[in-house]
């Protein structure tokens, strides 16, 4: 099988779900979490300490992504809010914003068996056994047709789908061919707080969204831009320019950069947010008429 999306019967589809991956290890009842890049998060994620409750089992090692669903859809932003800013809020005694829920792909260990020699179909078989959904916790579901789930996603601005072998066994880390990631390009509205020039030229435009009334940049972006348009901002642009910085998390003024007050909203497409949340690959691909104030963080519906 290729990198082109087609359906095999050797693989399955699932969905490709827009959170943090996770790794939850239980065992006596307690429940400990590390990111993908072994940093521990169990601070960060007290909900899944009732993981116990919905695995038949002593021990157990499970593979998923927390989430956090806004409108039924996951928002990267927030769970990313909430990975950076549950400890701050937990000091100072406040309830987290958003809820977490933990989408459960893989079953590494049970009860002192160490599962990752065998095939992912076997796998999937004993966490369906041992697993009880609830309304925190979900068993990813496989689909047959790729092709078809790919098209749902498209149409429900989702992220994306992964294939997997069905056959494949478990491969920490990204070097193998039996997973394939097929990425929906996504979009959102973000409001131009800065520029950078090229001479007299505009190159890129700097982006940012609202969290409360606080202007958080996520990234530069000039792809997409005609000449006109280029002409046209290049005129209009400095008439809006400012001193200091618009962006809560962007204070140096490098050179040939400008900063503007927040008031132009444009349309960008993207591949995916990075984990520091700036937009992957963006391509601007018009302009809107959305008020500055309403492009929030953690609200990316159109």
């Amino acid at each position: 099988m290729d990198h082109h999306l087609q359906d095999h019967i050797d693989f399955c589809y699932q969905l490709k779900w827009d959170g943090v991956r996770i790794l939850c290890h239980m065992s006596a009842g307690q429940v400990r979490l590390w990111n993908k890049r072994q940093h521990e998060r169990t601070i960060q994620y007290p909900e899944l300490q009732n993981l116990p409750r919905y695995i038949k089992g002593s021990t157990a090692i499970l593979d998923g992504e927390a989430v956090v669903l806004r409108n039924g859809k996951p928002s990267f932003p927030a769970i990313m809010s909430r990975d950076r800013c549950l400890s701050v809020t937990r000091a100072a005694g406040q309830k987290p914003l958003h809820t977490v829920e933990y989408m459960i792909f893989d079953l590494l260990h049970l009860d002192g068996q160490n599962l990752t020699g065998l095939p992912l179909a076997e796998r999937h078989r004993l966490l369906e056994d041992r697993f009880y959904p609830s309304e925190s916790f979900h068993l990813v579901e496989d689909f047959a047709q790729g092709t078809l789930l790919f098209a749902a996603v498209k149409e429900q601005g989702l992220e994306g789908i992964v294939a997997k072998n069905r056959n494949s066994l478990y491969h920490p880390g990204k070097s193998h061919r039996d997973w394939f990631k097929y990425k929906n390009r996504q979009r959102c509205q973000a409001v131009v707080g800065g520029y950078l020039r090229s001479g007299s030229q505009i190159k890129s435009l700097l982006l940012g969204l609202f969290q409360g009334e606080q202007l958080v940049y996520i990234g530069k972006a000039g792809s997409g831009l005609n000449d006109r348009e280029r002409a046209d901002l290049a005129q209009e642009l400095p008439k809006l320019n400012m001193d200091s910085s618009p962006f809560i998390n962007l204070s140096r003024k490098a050179r040939d950069v400008n900063f503007v007050h927040p008031l132009l909203v444009l349309w960008v497409e993207f591949a995916e947010w990075s984990d520091d949340l700036r937009l992957r690959d963006p391509v601007i691909t018009g302009f809107s008429s959305q008020p500055p104030e309403e492009c929030h963080l953690t609200d990316l519906s159109d």
